[in-house]
C-alpha cells in the first residue's frame, strides 16, 4: 500500500507529508523499494538493469558508472557483465536490493530481502543494513528469519491475521510475552563423580576438580550418567520449582520449562538454588535463559495457524 502496489480500503498513511493516497508520484520520491520477486529485465545484463533503474531514479548520466561501480564493490558482485538469466538465486536478490538503494531514497521497503541467498551474502547484506541505519535511514523490512530480525532490527512487530500484535525492541518483547524461563543442566559422567567427591573432600578447589575431570573424560571417553543422578535431580527441580515441566532429557542433559507464573520463579532465586546444589547433585554447568524470540513469535501467530487449520476442514 506505502509504493501503491495495492489501493487501501480505508486509513491514511504519509511519507514525508505526503498522503500515499492523494500524493503518490510525490511520496515515491522518497521511496526506496526490494519487492519480494525480482523486478528484473532477464534479458539484460546486470549493468545495463542498473543502468535504467539509474535514469529512472535521476542520477546524473555522468555518475551512473560510479555509482554502479561503487554498490557492486559494496555487495562483492565480480561480474556486471553477465546476463540475468545466468546468475544465482543469491544474486538476483542483491541486485534488487542495489535498486532499492539507488538514488538515496530516506525510507527503504525491504520485502523479504535475503530470501534464497546464500548466507555469506546475508551476513554481508546484514552489515550494510546496519551502516545504513547509522546513517539515518528509516528501513522497513519484511522477514521469514527470526535471526536476522534480531540481527539487524532495533524494533521489530509481529502481524496476525492483517493486525499488529506487538511492537517495539527485541527484549521487550520477550519481557512481555515471554512464558517462562528455560533450566538446561548438564550432569557429570559416572567417571568423574568419584574424583569429584574425593577430591572436594581433600578441599581441592572447583577449578582444579573440573581439571581434573576434563582430563579423566579425556582418557576414557563415553562414560554416561547413572539413572539414579538423574531421578534424584529431577526430583528435587520438581519438589523446589514446583512448576517447572521436563521438556527433553538426553545424555547428560536435562531440560527444563519454568513458567514465570509462580512466585518463587526469579533468576536470582533459581541461580541461587542451583549453585547450593551443584556439588550434592555433581552438576558440571548449567545455564538458564528467557523464552526465544522465535518462540514468542509462534506463540503470537498460533491463532492464524488455527483459524487456517479451520477453514481447511470446513465443509
Amino acid at each position: 500500500m506505502l509504493t501503491g502496489e495495492i489501493s487501501s480500503t480505508s486509513g491514511s498513511a504519509y511519507v514525508f507529508g505526503y498522503d500515499v493516497r492523494k500524493h503518490l508520484f510525490e511520496a515515491r520520491k522518497y521511496l526506496g523499494y526490494c519487492p519480494q520477486f525480482d523486478a528484473l529485465f532477464y534479458s539484460l545484463t546486470i549493468k545495463q538493469n542498473l543502468k535504467i533503474y539509474c535514469m529512472i531514479k535521476g542520477v546524473p548520466k555522468s555518475f551512473i558508472d560510479q555509482v554502479i561501480e561503487n554498490l557492486q564493490h559494496s555487495f562483492g558482485i565480480p561480474n556486471i557483465k553477465k546476463k540475468i538469466t545466468s546468475c544465482t538465486k543469491s544474486t538476483h536478490r542483491k541486485v534488487s536490493i542495489i535498486i532499492s538503494l539507488i538514488g538515496c531514497a530516506p525510507l527503504l521497503l525491504l520485502d523479504d530481502p535475503t530470501g534464497g541467498m546464500h548466507p555469506t551474502d546475508q551476513t554481508k547484506f546484514w552489515n550494510i543494513v546496519s551502516v545504513l541505519r547509522e546513517t539515518g535511514k528509516t528501513i522497513i523490512l519484511t522477514s521469514h528469519s527470526v535471526e536476522e530480525i534480531e540481527e539487524v532490527c532495533t524494533r521489530m512487530a509481529v502481524m496476525v491475521n492483517g493486525v499488529f500484535k506487538c511492537i517495539g525492541a527485541s527484549q521487550h518483547l520477550k519481557n512481555r510475552f515471554s512464558k517462562g524461563l528455560i533450566l538446561k543442566v548438564k550432569m557429570q559422567t559416572t567417571k568423574s563423580i568419584p574424583i569429584y567427591r574425593s577430591m572436594l573432600e581433600c578441599g581441592t578447589s572447583d577449578l582444579e576438580v573440573r581439571l581434573a575431570s576434563m582430563e579423566s573424560l579425556e582418557e576414557e571417553p563415553g562414560e554416561q550418567v547413572v539413572a539414579t543422578d538423574f531421578d534424584r535431580l529431577h526430583n528435587f527441580i520438581i519438589t523446589k520449582f514446583t512448576s517447572a515441566i521436563l521438556t527433553a532429557q538426553f545424555e547428560r542433559y536435562l531440560i527444563y520449562h519454568v513458567p514465570t507464573s509462580a512466585r518463587q520463579v526469579r533468576w536470582s532465586y533459581i541461580f541461587g538454588v542451583m549453585e547450593q546444589i551443584k556439588e550434592e547433585y555433581y552438576i558440571e554447568d548449567y545455564t538458564i535463559s528467557q523464552t526465544t524470540l522465535e518462540e514468542v513469535f509462534f506463540s503470537l501467530a498460533g491463532n492464524q495457524l488455527m483459524k487456517k487449520q479451520k477453514n481447511r476442514f470446513k465443509c
